[in-house]
């Protein structure tokens, strides 16, 4: 498995686990979360996203030239 492969495998269960916490503060008692729990969440899914290139540029250039 690559890293980014890894990466996105990460965001996802980040994101399914965020979604779980808003459905506890919005009421539910799915599960058992702080407010603390859940800003670490969003703040670590976050990193996550920033670590993948956004755009990768490649030029070629002939060898002496």
């Amino acid at each position: 498995m690559t890293e980014q492969s890894s990466g996105r495998r990460q965001a996802k269960v980040l994101g399914e686990l965020l979604a779980k916490v808003e459905a506890q503060l919005a009421g539910t008692n799915e599960v058992k979360v702080t407010l603390a729990d859940y800003v670490r969440l969003v703040q670590l899914k976050k990193e996550l996203d920033e670590d993948e290139p956004k755009e990768i540029r490649v030029t070629w250039v002939e060898p002496g030239s």
